[in-house]
């Protein structure tokens, strides 16, 4: 069995998920695949996922945030999914992030947007999390909520004992 996989069922073991935990576990594990295939830690990306929607993919918050991830179509669209060039399926293919799908790709574009902010924080987990959370300039509200993320994220570290530990500073996509 794979990490992500063992990741993810514990996750669902053990915590309160969305609705229909088959579909919360197949969810995590795309969530953790596609994080590994960019480079982040998928420890990290999965415990955002829980914290934000406690992976159920038709939450929308007050604010308008969609999805699992929970992004903001009006900024992560634009903000980045024009420049998020590293996202590759699971046949190698890099996936276009067309802003008119971005509603069905949101997912991506989390994991991506998350990619990112890692890339311009150095490798600060709760930096690049609070700035997810609250844009460019996030409050001390983001900041709390972004270290809870992290330490939930080190707690699974410990639990199942995961290579999340031999963590990476994602390298940034390639210039146009």
């Amino acid at each position: 069995m794979s990490e992500i996989f063992l990741l993810c069922a514990y996750v669902i073991a053990h915590y309160t998920v969305a609705p229909v935990e088959e579909d919360a576990l197949e969810l995590c594990q795309e969530i953790g695949e596609l994080s590994e295939s960019v480079g982040v830690d998928p420890y990290l990306t999965i415990s955002l996922a829980y914290y934000e929607s406690r992976f159920n993919v038709d939450a929308i918050s007050d604010a308008g945030a969609i999805g699992t991830l929970q992004i903001l179509p009006r900024y992560h669209c634009f903000e980045i999914g024009h420049n998020c060039h590293r996202l590759i399926d699971s046949n190698g293919e890099h996936i276009p992030l067309e802003t008119d799908s971005c509603y069905s790709q949101s997912t991506s574009l989390g994991v991506c947007a998350l990619s990112r902010y890692l890339v311009e924080s150095l490798g600060d987990e709760v930096v690049a999390v609070a700035r997810y959370h609250g844009g460019r300039n996030p409050s001390q509200r983001s900041v709390r909520y972004a270290s809870t993320v992290v330490r939930f994220a080190e707690t699974l570290r410990r639990e199942i004992g995961g290579a999340g530990t031999n963590r990476k500073v994602p390298t940034p996509p390639p210039k146009e």
